[in-house]
């Protein structure tokens, strides 16, 4: 009987094992095999994100042409524009007729004021105005021009007050204006009892129609 050399029979059965390994199909199970880059599916181009434009700031007052509101009736705090022209000098003036406030003749205790109208009503008009544009205006003509009307149409009494005559209708007017400044000033009138306040008239050109702010009841 022929005896095979131990060595072969070793070299025989590391290479059997070695094949068993090769051929079981858990031996890489957990950690499967990465696909070449190449065979990777490619990845859509993002869209680049845009920028939101810059919206403009809200203008507080929209602007309007200058006379467009002539001889037109306007609602309590809505801003017109108008040209002061004197005749030798015009400017664009800016004018917010602001409140109509119904006072007491009590309110008037140091105003000189005659029996008759000690028997009215005050009411203290605010109008507002702004130098916007040509020659310097003459601040004091500015404050006279405002005229209260009552229901009938017919104007009321102006009466003339220092600038703190009265506490519910205090002024205090600049003497002169730059160009982008304003000031606010106070009238008073006074209404016959059995009338109310109706509107307010802005003429800033006696050869032009008013511009008019409604007083609401």
């Amino acid at each position: 009987m022929r005896i095979r050399p131990i060595a072969a029979l070793v070299s025989v059965a590391a290479v059997a094992a070695l094949s068993t390994a090769c051929e079981d199909p858990g031996a890489e199970a957990d950690t499967p095999a990465k696909p070449p880059a190449s065979d990777q599916p490619e990845q859509p181009d993002q869209p680049e994100k845009s920028e939101e434009p810059e919206q403009p700031e809200a203008s507080e007052t929209p602007e309007k042409e200058v006379d467009a509101d002539l001889g037109k009736t306007l609602k309590l705090g809505e801003t017109t524009l108008v040209t002061h022209d004197s005749g030798t000098s015009k400017t664009t003036m800016e004018v917010t007729t602001r409140t109509v406030v119904k006072g007491d003749v009590a309110d008037l205790e140091d105003v000189r004021l005659d029996g008759k109208e000690r028997e009215m009503v005050p009411y203290y008009v605010t109008v507002n105005y702004r130098y916007v544009d040509g020659d310097a205006p003459r601040v004091p003509s500015l404050g006279v021009t405002p005229k209260l009307r009552d229901g009938r149409g017919e104007e009321a009494d102006r009466i003339f007050t220092t600038d703190d005559d009265v506490a519910q209708c205090v002024n205090n007017r600049p003497q002169q204006l730059a160009k982008g400044e304003d000031f606010t000033s106070c009238r008073v009138f006074l209404v016959g009892k059995s009338e109310k306040a109706a509107n307010v008239a802005y003429q800033s050109n006696f050869r032009e129609q008013p511009v008019v702010w409604k007083v609401e009841d």
